[in-house]
């Protein structure tokens, strides 16, 4: 080797060692020995250079900064015997130099590594005697305080004692990412938001956006009634996880029942998705925004459970121990008390978590039997109610609608525009009477109308926002008929659709949500297929009035489908695609009413079960059934007809009106539910 090439490489050597304070000395040292453990750690030849510490400390005049080199060493190599010699090494190197900062700094993270707590805090309880700013030594004491109040967390005082030693760290060892993150939720369990945000916001300004930082100053803001900025930070956070990750904060095993739960379980990973996806749809207490404010809840509650009941030992993720999955299950309690009063002396510490609402509430025992920090409901008689509450008893939502509900139904009604798109017309009936008497006195001038359409797998396709006047809403309103009425309309993409709209006034005082299916995958291809029907009424002047235009003409929706003793039930329908044969159309249109099925008693469950066996037909007869003949000269037909119904009893009907190509021979139908209402009494 070169003298040049030599200068280069104990340059190198010396560079790595300089990366631990206990090499100082080796960067001043131009000694054999020196020269030869600096080129063995160069060559990342640890056991070598492990060899030639250990002859070296055998020796008078050891230095200190030698047996602070090797128990690092033989602690960073990683097993329980490595970690004993590390130990005898710095104790022996203690025992020559008494007090000796660096030495006592290498035991104090041996012992810490060992979770020989007492002693490695008793090491660095001493460093900062003797120097008040050792860095080192506030970390370990900061962190060993917070892993205190992780294992016992009604001491808050040990959280105070964390802060007091990791506040320094921050400026001092920036790198020490972690001590931001503990600093920061010390501060929000004492109840000082403004200061774990602030230091939250330092660690972001100096480093990469961490999960467990960003998901903090989320709690903070969802427990301040900020969700957007919530739902922003936690956003972010999911960006930093990889997708297994994120799955494990979206899950849902915790929330559904047992049957549900063993088909879940037994769901591949990408039905699992999808499942979950349509449930946090369909538990969104306003799919109609982009906000999901459920599974914000979910989310911060799964991240609280992580955060405070983690376990190394047992390993558990924090909602797989029994308190976590109480916080998911019910929320934070309203009252949790520690006791040692067990009624045996092996029970150990309880914890006690009270859920108190008006009028009811229930009680949650945890022990810690093992006093190893891992709470478990116990499984004697005594305590069974609870154990039967926790894992058998439905979630709870502590998220309390801030606007009246008011009744409302939506009728959906999907007709094809062309070979590539649909239009959807979203007709809502609203209880007026409902609305008025939230809304007393004040009526506002116009409302908000949101809707929002979701695939059939939870996907959300698209948002949309609209008003709609007051006069406009309350034209609908008609003898015995205490509804308004809304229309609007949507041109889409053939699909599968879950649709939600509400309408909200503009203090969000009141709301109606409601929610329906759109199907136009049926108009896909060439075959025979019919529109949805359309019900409407027939108002003596139609001018203002919500309407659905199609060929040419204007129909007012009736989305409740009710109809009076002396009404005509009002149909509009679309045919496509039927034959043409010499530029001619022949088909059938039949339209029957039948009574709607009401729950079967089990003997009549029985009789149909033998008529199927017996191939005999259990089609219900319709009440009212007639074929009319139709020819045209086009693909496309539209009907529009109205139906006596006045033979009807008051009750629920459903009309199914079927098209025949003559033709081809093909069919398609469509069907409508409607009630026939009882005179009403003057």
């Amino acid at each position: 080797m070169t003298i040049r090439s030599s200068v280069v490489f104990l340059f190198a050597a010396t560079a790595l060692l300089s990366m631990n304070p206990a090499c100082s000395s080796f960067r001043r040292s131009s000694s054999d020995p020196d020269r030869e453990i600096a080129t063995a750690l160069a060559r990342g030849d640890s056991s070598r250079a492990i060899k030639l510490l250990e002859s070296r400390i055998g020796s008078p005049d050891a230095r200190p900064d030698e047996f602070a080199l090797l128990g690092s060493l033989q602690r960073s190599a990683g097993s329980i015997v490595d970690r004993l010699r590390s130990q005898r090494a710095l104790e022996r190197g203690l025992d020559r130099y008494p007090d000796h900062p660096r030495i006592l700094v290498e035991l104090g993270k041996t012992y810490y590594e060992q979770t020989f707590f007492g002693d490695a805090e008793r090491c660095f309880s001493r460093v900062l005697e003797l120097d008040t700013n050792h860095c080192d030594a506030h970390y370990y004491l900061g962190i060993n305080a917070y892993r205190k109040w992780k294992h016992v967390q009604p001491y808050t005082h040990h959280l105070t004692t964390a802060a007091s030693h990791l506040r320094p760290v921050i400026e001092c060892a920036p790198k020490r990412t972690d001590a931001f993150f503990k600093l920061a939720f010390a501060h929000y369990v004492q109840g000082d938001s403004s200061e774990a945000i602030e230091t939250c916001e330092s660690y972001l300004h100096q480093h990469p956006p961490r999960a467990d930082v960003l998901f903090l100053i989320g709690v903070i803001a969802y427990e301040s009634g900020d969700l957007e900025t919530c739902w922003r930070n936690f956003r972010d956070a999911f960006a930093t996880l990889t997708e297994d990750e994120q799955q494990n904060y979206l899950d849902i095993s915790l929330l559904i029942s047992g049957d549900e739960r063993d088909a879940y379980d037994l769901a591949s990973k990408e039905e699992k998705k999808t499942i979950r996806r349509v449930y946090w749809t369909e538990h969104d207490p306003d799919p109609t925004t982009e906000l999901n404010e459920r599974l914000l809840e979910h989310v911060y509650r799964m991240y609280l459970s992580e955060i405070l009941f983690a376990m190394t030992r047992p390993p558990l993720r924090g909602w797989e121990s029994e308190r976590g999955r109480a916080l998911v299950k019910f929320g934070k309690p309203t009252q949790t008390r520690t006791t040692l009063e067990g009624t045996q002396p092996h029970d150990g510490r309880m914890e006690i978590w009270s859920y108190l609402t008006p009028g009811e509430g229930f009680i949650l025992y945890f022990r810690d039997e093992f006093l190893n920090g891992n709470y478990i409901v116990p499984m004697d008689y005594k305590f069974s109610y609870a154990a039967q509450t926790l894992f058998n008893e439905p979630p709870t939502t502590e998220i309390i609608p801030e606007t009246a509900l008011v009744p409302g139904i939506l009728d959906v009604l999907a007709f094809r525009d062309s070979s590539l798109a649909s239009t959807v017309y979203l007709a809502m009936a609203v209880d007026l009477d409902s609305l008025e008497h939230h809304l007393t006195p004040w009526i506002p001038g116009s409302y908000v109308v949101r809707t929002a359409f979701y695939d059939s797998e939870g996907h959300p396709q698209s948002f949309h926002a609209d008003t709609v006047p007051d006069a406009t809403l309350r034209l609908g309103r008609q003898k015995h008929n205490t509804s308004g009425c809304i229309v609007s309309r949507y041109e889409l993409p053939f699909s599968r659709y879950r649709v939600a709209l509400s309408l909200e006034d503009p203090r969000a005082i009141a709301q109606t949500l409601v929610w329906a299916d759109a199907n136009t995958l049926r108009y896909i291809g060439s075959s025979l297929s019919v529109s949805d029907i359309l019900l409407f009424h027939t108002p003596p002047d139609p001018e203002g009035w919500p309407v659905i235009s199609r060929s040419g003409n204007r129909y007012v929706p009736n989305p409740r489908r009710q109809y009076e003793t002396d009404d005509k039930l009002r149909l509009y329908l679309e045919i496509y695609n039927l034959s043409l044969t010499a530029s001619r159309s022949d088909y059938e249109v039949t339209y029957s009413i039948y009574a709607a099925e009401e729950t079967s008693s089990r003997w009549k469950k029985i009789g149909r079960g033998v008529k199927w066996l017996l191939q005999i037909d259990t089609s219900p007869d319709p009440v009212i059934s007639q074929t009319l003949q139709r020819r045209g000269a086009r693909h496309e037909a539209s009907e529009e007809l109205a139906i006596d119904i006045d033979a009807l009893k008051p009750g629920d009907y459903v009309l199914s009106v079927t098209v025949t190509d003559q033709t081809s021979g093909d069919t398609a139908s469509s069907s409508k539910p409607f009630t026939k209402m009882a005179e009403a009494l003057d």
